[in-house]
């Protein structure tokens, strides 16, 4: 049963501090998309974990048009409006290879938290789709605004189709 890594924002952070979300990167000028997941993964979680995907996982593009959406934070936030273009990866960490030792199978060995990252959790893929479809009509919100959960619903979508297609 797979797991699915969610990282609490730090309270420190000026965009949705204190909520729940999947790593999230944005590009440099000239960054292939490649290059800014492998960048997330080493920044947020750290170098361990990506030798981990580079010996044993796998890093696959789950969108095959980038995902465009517009975000008004209002007043709140200094009037910001962001206008993103974004792509959902895949990252698999496949800790079921015979040549995986122990201690590597213990998900949070391979962790190195960064200091925007204040709390962490492994979740299946039905706990986590709960969850963000309640969080859609919760007053407090978990995940920081409905775009994130609308981008979070289509990669749930979007995993459990390819899970379908492999078996």
């Amino acid at each position: 049963n797979p797991q699915i890594l969610l990282i609490k924002r730090g309270m420190q952070l000026v965009t949705c501090p204190g909520t729940w979300s999947l790593i999230g990167e944005h590009a440099f000028r000239d960054e292939t998309p490649l290059n800014t997941v492998r960048r997330g993964v080493n920044e947020e979680v750290g170098q361990r974990a990506l030798d981990h995907i580079d010996r044993y996982g796998s890093i696959r593009n789950m969108t095959e048009y980038p995902v465009y959406y517009e975000r008004d934070y209002g007043p709140n936030n200094g009037g910001r409006i962001d206008r993103q273009i974004t792509y959902l990866w895949l990252v698999e960490m496949n800790l079921g290879k015979s040549d995986v030792s122990e201690k590597e199978r213990d998900l949070d060995f391979l962790l190195d938290l960064d200091d925007e990252v204040a709390d962490h959790k492994w979740i299946s893929l039905s706990e986590f789709e709960e969850w963000v479809n309640a969080d859609k009509t919760a007053s407090n919100k978990d995940f920081c605004h409905m775009t994130i959960a609308s981008l979070i619903s289509l990669g749930i979508d979007r995993l459990k189709t390819m899970r379908e297609k492999s078996t």
